[in-house]
């Protein structure tokens, strides 16, 4: 695209051609050299739709239409054969380890389903706690990818419609259609997140009647991946924005908890991700807790007071319970650090009551479509954030439409119900689309189509139910498996 400059009118076609080629590491070079130029989600969102839905897409109704919008804009990236012959490609036993069956209410998959990921049995969970929600499932064979990434499952040479948490790169950076991801509640959107939003419900209550924090605030770990540059721009994002906190903490409290190691920027540059002098101060080891003999042969003799401090612009030993994260006027959240994509940070930070502040980059998750830069958040970098912490901060008005129309996107898309009734839509939308419910709802026909492809004397197709449990500070989904040996288990 270098040979034809002509051709990109808007930074938003820029996105797409560099998603289209892989250019994975330069969408961080693009995130800092646009600023002030708009969202890019927002920006790639209006190059792949009509430019209508960037003009005051504000009410609830508007929000799901423009979710939906690139629902079917992804199914539509997919061939739409028979279905019989469409079915019998998911059924394929080169998809067993991503692939979902639903039927008569119930939930069947292959032992290598379990095995590929502790986020497919988190997924589990979700399904079995929409149940009991209430909700019951339809009829439906799809394929399932739980890579952060976002990885369309293939066969013969050719993408499978697959469903998926996340685009690291960006809307049309792979096919695939995005779901919620599976770690509300760990799951159990029922159960555990259910009486996580009731805290958060209450947590808004409690600190709207007092006098928030007004720093910006965030709290996880910082990593690095060696040389693998294209890996590592969610650590390079959250160093950024510790570095923030260092040059002004008035503003910002944003640090690291349990890991703080970031890439040795000597030992392994990355093109579009350079330190400045305060990054490479603090990855030299100025403000990270030192050995006693260290400290003592430290160039300048530090004292051991002003190194607790230094320290403590960077790194918090103290645990902050999720709801806590209310009583600071600005929420931050920032790619995730193994990949740099979605971050579950972001779940709940919406329920908070507080303005979220979104670092800007190409991930996209579900509900996305919905979110306007100025409105529902505002958008940040290393470039910007100051202006933009500083602007608010004059703005009390502005802070208050900002910190409301957040707790409306948690009420519209990320309550308990509103992730069943997600989960619902997109399966109603593949059994449209696809034409399954002509197969699926005729006994008949699924008897003939299940014998045909799936191996019944196969130990291995299992029943499934599934809840999830916290412990050792996680939480981890226990799944019951009843064998299936032979398909007229179906019906």
């Amino acid at each position: 695209f270098f040979c034809r400059p002509a051709t990109i009118q808007r930074p938003a076609e820029l996105l797409l051609l560099l998603q289209k080629m892989r250019l994975g590491p330069f969408f961080w070079l693009v995130a800092r050299s646009g600023s002030g130029r708009g969202w890019q989600p927002e920006r790639e969102f209006a190059a792949l739709h009509s430019s209508s839905w960037q003009q005051g897409s504000s009410t609830k109704a508007e929000w799901r239409l423009a979710v939906r919008a690139e629902r079917l804009r992804s199914l539509r990236e997919f061939d739409r054969p028979e279905p019989e012959a469409f079915l019998g490609e998911l059924l394929h036993h080169h998809t067993k380890k991503d692939r979902v069956v639903l039927y008569n209410n119930k939930i069947y998959v292959h032992q290598a389903f379990l095995e590929t990921s502790v986020k497919n049995r988190m997924h589990l969970v979700v399904l079995a706690s929409m149940r009991k929600l209430g909700y019951e499932l339809p009829n439906c064979v799809y394929l399932h990818s739980s890579s952060a990434n976002g990885r369309s499952v293939g066969l013969h040479n050719k993408s499978l419609p697959t469903t998926m948490i996340s685009k690291r790169e960006g809307y049309g950076s792979t096919p695939g259609i995005l779901i919620p991801n599976p770690f509300f509640g760990g799951g159990d959107v029922a159960g555990v997140w259910a009486k996580e939003c009731d805290k958060f419900k209450e947590a808004r209550r409690l600190f709207a009647a007092t006098k928030k924090t007004a720093r910006v605030f965030w709290r996880g770990s910082v990593d690095n991946h060696g040389p693998d540059c294209e890996r590592d721009g969610g650590n390079y994002a959250r160093l950024s924005a510790i570095a923030l906190t260092v040059s002004r903490p008035d503003l910002f409290d944003v640090k690291a908890v349990q890991v703080f190691n970031p890439r040795n920027e000597s030992k392994y540059p990355c093109e579009g991700m350079p330190y400045d002098g305060v990054m490479r101060r603090i990855t030299a080891g100025h403000f990270v807790k030192r050995t006693k003999k260290a400290a003592a042969t430290a160039a300048g003799k530090t004292t051991k007071r002003k190194k607790k401090q230094q320290k403590a612009l960077v790194y918090d030993e103290r645990w902050w319970r999720q709801e806590n994260y209310s009583s600071f006027e600005y929420v931050l959240n920032l790619p995730g650090k193994t990949s740099g994509s979605y971050s579950r940070n972001l779940n709940h930070l919406w329920a908070l009551g507080s303005v979220v502040l979104l670092w800007d980059s190409p991930v996209v998750e579900f509900y996305y479509p919905a979110l306007r830069a100025g409105e529902t958040h505002v958008a940040v970098d290393y470039d910007t954030a100051v202006a933009e912490v500083e602007a608010l901060a004059r703005d009390p008005a502005r802070r208050k439409k900002l910190a409301e129309a957040a707790v409306r996107v948690h009420e519209e898309f990320l309550c308990p119900r509103c992730i069943a009734r997600e989960m619902l839509a997109v399966f109603e939308d593949l059994r449209t689309y696809f034409r399954l419910a002509d197969v699926l709802d005729d006994p008949r026909r699924t008897r003939d189509l299940f014998t045909r492809h799936l191996n019944c004397s196969s130990p291995h197709y299992l029943e499934v139910d599934a809840t999830t449990t916290f412990r050792d500070g996680a939480f981890h989904p226990d799944v019951a498996k009843k064998p299936a040996d032979a398909c007229p288990f179906f019906f």
